[in-house]
């Protein structure tokens, strides 16, 4: 997998590099006219480029931590679960309200989004649990089960903070790795309908969300309320044309399109490089999926494919969301851009889980033997 590895630290770098080249081409302004025109809005953000040192040195720890470790000495893994489902408990009820949802807590000096975390801890708890289950996967009760309710557990209080889109994609995340596994059609069916009909009635009994669904539907039957974040965001990927207008030439962050630093870089990123640049960010996106799937399928036991399958899809996931989103594919969701959008709690996890990927590249087998590995029923330590 050394291939599969380089070709990994590679794209997420590029990807970094972009984002900080972004970040500096897209301050994250202030709406107010009067403001923007101040020069202090303009400077360097710094705050990213923090993330970004946090992140790397996150990523360069869990590349060199041995990730057989996460399952042989489950006392680290069961810290790490215990403090994110901690986090999003407290966060109920000391989280910062920002645009209704309580998804931030602070710690004084800076703040975080539990949720972030707690997606690499409902991934480790499953794959610990997966691999354990291995001999009665194929079963409702002791094998789909226990896996079902982790996720239950984890989504639920996720929703609890007003976030749906993460839990939609904690949701898809948890299914594949079950899938995967080897779980039975039948029980994955009776598992994802629950969670279909859950979804639909959140968005049916929430008017801001149903709102949202008809926006998406047609965005200019209210083209400065509602509709007014996604027709900014098609008219960025129209400006751009072939080529673009130029780096640090977009228009539209100049106050028009809201979040353009952050959940809507991709726009701003198609604006000024245009097509050319967008189905090179698509490439590079499609090129970690592809990667990370392969160094998972590819691992030396079944946890670390348990493991790495989990981090491939959440990443992947994530990604075609946002592009989803911006591209109005799909309705709005408060979901950033891997390694691109602006930094934060986002960045930093997303940075860690590929240093995960890496180093369940570096103990990977050859591809011929992958699947004798994933079906060998003790992990080799």
């Amino acid at each position: 997998m050394r291939n599969e590895t380089t070709i990994l630290i590679n794209v997420v770098l590029i990807m970094v590099l972009i984002g900080i080249l972004m970040a500096y081409s897209t301050p994250d302004l202030p709406q107010d006219a009067a403001a923007v025109a101040d020069s202090s809005a303009f400077e360097f953000p710094w705050r990213h480029l923090a993330y970004v040192s946090i992140g790397v040195f996150g990523l360069v720890m869990a590349m060199v931590f041995n990730y057989q470790n996460y399952e042989k000495y489950r006392r680290i893994s069961y810290v790490i679960i215990g403090v994110a489902l901690a986090c999003l408990i407290l966060v109920l009820a000391l989280g910062m309200n920002i645009r209704g949802g309580l998804r931030w807590l602070s710690l004084g000096l800076f703040s975080f989004q539990p949720s972030e975390v707690a997606k690499f801890a409902m991934i480790l708890l499953l794959a610990i649990k997966l691999t354990d289950h291995r001999e009665h996967i194929k079963e409702f009760r002791r094998g789909f089960l226990p896996s079902y309710l982790i996720l239950a557990l984890f989504c639920a209080l996720v929703v609890a903070q007003r976030d749906l889109g993460t839990s939609v994609v904690m949701g898809v995340t948890a299914i594949t790795m079950i899938l995967i596994a080897g779980a039975r059609l039948s029980h994955l069916f009776l598992g994802i309908l629950p969670g279909i009909v859950g979804v639909a009635g959140l968005i049916v009994l929430t008017p801001w969300r149903l709102e949202r669904v008809k926006i998406f539907l047609d965005p200019w039957r209210d083209p400065y309320g509602g509709g007014y974040q996604l027709i900014q965001s098609l008219t960025a990927f129209a400006r751009g044309g072939l080529r673009g207008r130029g780096l640090g030439a977009s228009e539209q962050k100049l106050g028009y399109l809201p979040d353009a630093h952050s959940d809507f870089i991709f726009p701003v990123w198609a604006e000024e490089t245009g097509l050319i640049g967008t189905l090179v960010l698509v490439g590079l996106f499609i090129t970690l999926m592809a990667v990370a799937f392969r160094i998972a399928l590819n691992a030396k036991d079944r946890f670390g494919v348990m493991l790495g399958s989990g981090i491939a899809t959440l990443i992947s996931i994530q990604s075609l969301f946002n592009l989803c989103v911006t591209t109005s594919l799909i309705p709005t969701k408060g979901l950033p851009l891997p390694f691109i959008s602006e930094g934060g709690t986002a960045l930093v996890i997303n940075m860690v889980l590929v240093g995960v990927l890496l180093n369940i590249g570096f103990h990977a087998i050859p591809a011929q033997d992958s699947r004798r590995a994933f079906a060998r029923p003790v992990a080799e330590h």
